[in-house]
């Protein structure tokens, strides 16, 4: 309960008391039980669908709302169904709350809400209306619970029969019924929620609020009374003041107005209430409204909606006076308020709604472009009311220097997608701003590419990390996990870098000739020195520098030329002109890149116009090369100016690039961040407190953008060469108007000509010549040349577009569980981004549509150019058929010219809505890539279906055939790579499920690891085009470590220095849960014999009936290096149970776990077996043959021998 807010714990202290059923996000507490012994069941996962169920069943339950909850939909249905529960819920969710047709109570206390509980449980289950708590008060109060034996004898029993309160109820259930009727009875089997025209919902509407809603307010102020009665705390729908006579009523449900109402003066008496009970209107306001001369309502505002206002004109709809109302965003500024009841009093409010705190503009502002701005706006909208600004507000804090994503755009394009105008006049005018306004662009919720570059997040920054150089082997770990693309980076060789300080020396004014055609020397004598002394330089300092390196080679050089005095101090001069330019750059000389085969220095910036100092690259460095430090204005002044000069330097070269992608020993996703192009695909700080979100999403952009930049490049090429073909069709065309060739008359008109140079158009009307050229087709020429024309304007709007940078490689449909990457003012993308709440994959199936009808536009350009310049285009037969151009027509080719659309959410979006839109999305073969973002911790109630249910949430879509599916983390680089390589190299569907743990401090790289090996986390990749006809064979797990065995190996190291010690140890996902804060608390030392403390994975090996004596326990290394075993709470038990069974299933569907080889091994063995008796046995009987021949040859011998010696007995002679 340590996560609960101290007035839901108060709540919760009192509903465990009364309720059987309670619904808490991220609850902690599962169960618990009332004085009766009966068990409370409580639900963390927030949906109040739960308490729904709990209520038909005939169950007293409530709900504490979450603020991003939406209790609309269901709560329909519980007053639909006339469902008696509570729910406490947030001053923001008013509106849909009243539009639901609960009634509403407003607590502004902790006593008022412990209270009010326990009204709207009893009005609940008298009215058979569910109640609705909004909390506002300060939930730190103290507050007086009611015992246990009150609360129970004010609400009664679940169980209790009493009577039917009001002639409508004793006709549906009679004169008695149950105190919470259990409208799904096994015993009385009805249908509940059915669906009815919308006559009939308007017929059941009418009927509802007539004979149940219509009693709650008598029902309320009952309940009121008795519960006065019973602790002395009386309570009233509202307090009023000056109620006596006529004048202008002010309703309002904040009492901080007040105050301010009071100062007001005005001929007019102003008759005061504050409201408490939201819906249904008191009656007693009715009666004190039929004094009013005029109704306005004073709130502040909350979702989107003036709701007070709304329920106000309803209830009061009766009423022949006029109705006015004024919002306020933070505090009603005093002078606002008084004018704006002025102008009540003499009816000159022309606004539907003011605004008490909002200025529209204002008189003067410190930037002239926002004082343009205010100007245009009072100009143009003179009737809007502005209060004076609020002194609250801090004065803007712009960034000291221009963001370079202001200096590369071309900035063109409507005002609202201009970046410039955004930085000059929104994005720092925003919440804090003693200059924000509710000016036209306010109005638009918009922002232009990259507004996170501005560093609006890094303002309260407190350290940079600086890079050891010494230490640094340029790995790009911290390329990898940096979350706000902090970490710029380069590798260039000497020759490059020189060059770079040579253009920069001579636009400082520098003449640089003597030294320019001797670079290649310098940089040859460079890297010989380097490759001679890099370990002596790497061991002399933990800053080295380009100057460091350059100083003394530029002395071998001079030493090695020869040159004459006056020619080495020139030398020297453009030598110091140019390490005045790029001397402070760091470097780092390692053998990842120079090496024998390439010189190349790699370089790390740290841009402290996006670095938040998170220390996330600090702790993902393997070599601790990065650490933090304060940031003193000097250290931020050399960031600073070494990022202004990794801005002018070359990008890392594409060849460079590509062999450190096919290096085995290099990250592929490392290799990429190398590139700018790549590496700010994701600009600048935001989402702070989600960095393993950001990560993943930097890495899938980063790939998104390579592959799209090499689709764009064939794109242009192919324009190019069609621009080139038609071209020379038009150049024919004009040849074959030209006179025919008579070179008599040719003479004798050069002749006539006095200059010594004359253009065609001269030559043409000298030449009088009677032959003339073939008549030209103007339809032909036109079609022609306008072909010509948009080819020209789609390479243009390809190379270069609005921005500069050429039209966006891809698209992104942000899914409302993302929405802190859309938090205005700050932007990270730099491509089109449509945030939405609600079914995203529907609406990203309309952005897809009209993302590929554009193409097709741009694709029947190409098909027209391309018959063009083969003389074959027929507008008759080919319109009609381009016109009816289609995505299933287009080549592979011509596919691949389409930019995909990633639909980027949570994997919790699976579970939020119905999969039936995504895979429709992912069933058109639509350039359409999915990735879900997963944390793999769930809530502690249900981890085990979270982890088995996700573990398993991809297979699925493999149904779809054509789709590529997979699972991916860092824990494997390279199959996370291949599989994004994968993903956009080809023009069809994907859905790829990401790791993205969540960690405030910590190692990145070590959690990612950590959750593979536990198989938290399963790697998989299924790939349609795998040749083979079997889908087992197109779906790999062999990316997991120890795929053969259940769980993974690894050792533990423990014990002293001189007495290390290690341990064989199966990780499980209990080792994961371990580490994440909201379990953490649930493992506790095991006291226990050593020997009762079994590790996870042989637990999980013992039969069911022989866990009893065990405990499961998890092992870990304290500080002193001795083994500590934690035992495992119960719910991590079952989560790692069902990962195993997640994990063996997946073998099973992947062919690698099946039962087949084993009847197969039985099966054979047996034939062997047989085969081998079968064998033995004529093996025998051939020997016993053989034997019986061989004593039957013996005997014969035997016998002639005997004859022949008894014949020489007789004397007879053979």
């Amino acid at each position: 309960m340590k996560d609960i807010s101290l007035a839901r714990q108060k709540w919760l202290e009192l509903e465990m008391t009364i309720s059987e059923g309670l619904c808490i996000s991220d609850s902690l507490v599962s169960t618990g039980y009332l004085p009766s012994g009966r068990q409370v069941q409580i639900n963390g996962s927030g949906d109040l669908a739960y308490v729904l169920g709990l209520s038909s069943g005939g169950l007293r339950a409530a709900a504490w709302l979450d603020p991003d909850d939406n209790p609309l939909p269901v709560l329909q249905q519980a007053v639909r169904q006339l469902l008696p529960m509570v729910v406490v819920a947030d001053a923001t969710l008013t509106s849909p709350l009243v539009e639901s047709g609960a009634f509403v109570l407003q607590a502004g206390s902790l006593q008022e809400l412990i209270d009010y509980t326990l009204i709207a449980h009893r009005v609940s289950e008298q009215a058979l209306v569910p109640g609705v708590i909004l909390f506002t008060g300060n939930p730190a109060e103290s507050c007086q619970i009611p015992d246990a034996v009150q609360a129970r004898q004010f609400l009664g029993e679940a169980d209790d029969r009493i009577p039917s309160p009001g002639e409508a109820q004793q006709l549906l259930f009679g004169k008695h019924r149950r105190r919470i009727p259990r409208v799904f009875h096994l015993d009385i089997p009805v249908l509940s929620g059915a669906a009815k025209s919308t006559a009939g919902l308007a017929y059941e509407t009418a009927a509802r609020e007539a004979y149940f809603a219509a009693a709650v307010d008598d029902f309320l102020n009952a309940a009121r009374e008795e519960f006065a009665s019973m602790v002395g705390r009386k309570y009233q729908p509202l307090k009023a003041n000056n109620t006596d006579r006529q004048g202008i009523l002010v309703v309002s449900n904040t009492p901080d107005v007040w105050s301010e109402v009071d100062a007001v003066k005005l001929k007019s008496r102003i008759i005061q209430v504050d409201l408490h009970q939201l819906h249904p209107i008191p009656l007693i306001l009715k009666r004190i409204g039929e004094k009013a001369g005029a109704v306005v309502t004073i709130e502040p505002f909350a979702s989107g909606s003036t709701a007070l206002a709304t329920m106000v004109r309803a209830g009061l709809a009766h009423l022949p006076v006029p109705f006015y109302s004024a919002c306020f965003a933070h505090s009603p500024e005093p002078e606002a308020l008084g004018l704006f009841m002025r102008n009540v009093e003499s009816h000159q409010v022309h606004q539907q709604t003011v605004w008490l705190d909002i200025p529209y503009s204002i008189e003067h502002s410190r930037y002239p472009k926002k004082q343009v701005l205010m100007q245009d706006v009072r100009r143009a909208y003179p009737h809007l009311v502005s209060p004076a600004p609020s002194k609250k507000g801090d004065q803007v804090r712009m960034p000291d220097r221009v963001p370079m994503i202001l200096r590369k755009s071309r900035d063109l394009g409507p005002a609202f997608a201009k970046a410039s105008h955004f930085f000059d006049t929104t994005a720092f005018f925003y919440e804090g701003s003693d200059e924000w306004t509710a000016d036209p662009f306010q109005a638009f919720p918009v922002m232009p590419p990259a507004t996170a570059a501005f560093g609006q997040e890094i303002m309260d920054r407190q350290q940079l990390p600086g890079l050891d150089t010494s230490r640094c082997t340029g790995c790009g770990e911290c390329l990898i996990h940096c979350p706000h693309s902090a970490l710029p980076s380069l590798v260039a060789g000497v020759e490059s870098l020189l060059q770079t300080g040579i253009q920069l020396a001579q636009g400082k004014g520098q003449v640089i000739n003597q030294l320019f055609p001797l670079i290649k020397n310098l940089a040859k004598v460079t890297n010989t020195y380097l490759s001679e002394h890099h370990q002596d330089i790497n061991g002399q300092t933990a800053a080295l520098t380009l100057a460091d390196v350059l100083a003394p080679s530029f002395e071998e050089f001079l030493t090695r030329g020869r040159y004459t005095e006056e020619k080495e101090n020139g030398l020297r001069q453009e030598f110091t002109a140019i390490l005045d330019t790029v001397g402070h750059l760091p470097i780092v000389i390692t053998g990842r890149f120079f090496n024998e085969g390439n010189k190349e220095l790699f370089s790390l910036m740290v841009d402290p116009g996006a670095c938040t100092g998170c220390a996330i690259c600090s702790a993902a460095c393997p070599e601790s090369a990065l650490q933090l430090h304060y940031e003193t204005p000097a250290l931020h002044d050399l960031t600073r100016k070494n990022i202004s000069l990794w801005e002018h330097m070359p990008d890392t070269s594409g060849d460079t690039i590509q062999r450190l992608i096919e290096d085995p020993n290099h990250p592929s996703l490392a290799a990429l961040m190398l590139s700018r192009n790549f590496y700010e695909s994701l600009a600048g700080a935001s989402d702070p407190g989600n960095p393993g979100v950001k990560t993943m999403i930097h890495l899938v952009a980063a790939v998104a953008e390579a592959t799209g930049q090499q689709n764009s490049r064939n794109f242009i090429r192919q324009l190019d060469a069609l621009q080139d073909a038609v071209k020379a069709q038009l150049k024919s065309e004009l040849n074959r108007a030209l006179p025919e060739l008579d070179a008599a008359n040719l003479s004798r008109t050069l002749e006539q000509v006095q200059t010594a140079h004359l253009t065609l158009d001269e030559l043409l009307g000298q030449n009088s010549g009677k032959k003339t050229g073939q008549l030209l087709d103007k339809s032909v020429l036109q079609r022609k040349s306008t072909l010509l024309r948009q080819l020209e304007d789609l390479r243009d709007v390809i190379d270069s577009g609005t921005s500069g940078l050429g039209r966006s490689r891809y698209a992104i449909a942000l899914d409302d569980s993302l929405k802190g990457l859309s938090a205005f003012p700050v932007n990270s993308f730099t491509v089109p981004v449509m945030s939405f709440s609600g079914s995203t994959p529907t609406m990203a199936l309309g952005l897809i549509r009209a993302h590929v009808r554009h193409l097709l536009d741009n694709i029947k350009i190409l098909r027209r150019a391309e018959l063009e310049q083969k003389n074959q285009y027929n507008p008759i037969i080919h319109d009609p058929q381009i016109a009816r151009l289609s995505w299933q027509d287009l080549t592979e080719a011509e596919k691949k010219m389409a930019p995909p659309l990633l639909l980027i959410a949570r994997q919790s979006f699976l579970t939020r809505q119905s999969t039936n839109p995504l895979t429709q999305l992912l069933a058109q073969g639509l350039p359409v890539k999915v990735f879900l973002l997963d944390d793999v911790t769930g809530k502690p109630q249900t981890a085990s279906s979270y982890l088995g249910y996700n573990s398993l949430s991809m297979i699925p879509f493999l149904g779809l055939g054509a789709v590529q599916v997979g699972q991916h983390s860092l824990a494997d680089a390279e199959h996370l790579f291949n599989g994004l390589i994968s993903a956009f190299g080809k023009p069809g569907a994907a859905i790829l499920r990401l790791l993205a743990p969540e960690l405030s401090t910590g190692n990145p790289q070590r959690m990612h690891q950590l959750a593979n090996d536990a198989r938290a986390w399963i790697h998989l990749d299924y790939l349609p085009d795998r040749h083979s006809h079997l889908m087992i064979s197109r779906l790999h797990l062999r990316n997991n470590p120890a795929s053969e065995n259940d769980w993974t190996r690894r050792a533990i190291l423990y014990g002293s220095e001189d007495k290390a010690q290690s341990l064989d140890y199966e990780v499980t996902p209990a080792d994961w849960y371990f580490e994440q804060p909201g379990y953490r608390e649930g493992f506790s030392p095991h006291e226990g014999e050593k020997g009762n403390g079994l590790p996870v994975a042989e637990y999980l090996r013992l039969d069911p009936d022989e866990r009893p004596d065990q405990v499961p326990v998890i092992l870990r290394v304290d500080h002193q290096g001795a083994l500590v075993r934690y035992k495992v709470p119960a719910v991590v038990v079952d989560a790692c149970e069902a990962a195993a069974r997640a994990w063996r299933l997946l073998r099973e569907i992947s062919g690698e776990l099946t039962e087949f080889p084993e009847k197969l091994q039985t099966k054979v063995e047996t034939d062997l077996k047989i085969q081998f008796e079968a064998d033995k046995a004529a093996l025998i009987l051939e020997h016993e043959k053989q034997i019986q021949e061989l004593e039957a040859v013996h005997l014969e011998k035997m016998r002639m021998q005997i004859k022949s010696r008894l014949m020489q007995m007789a004397g007879w002679k053979e």
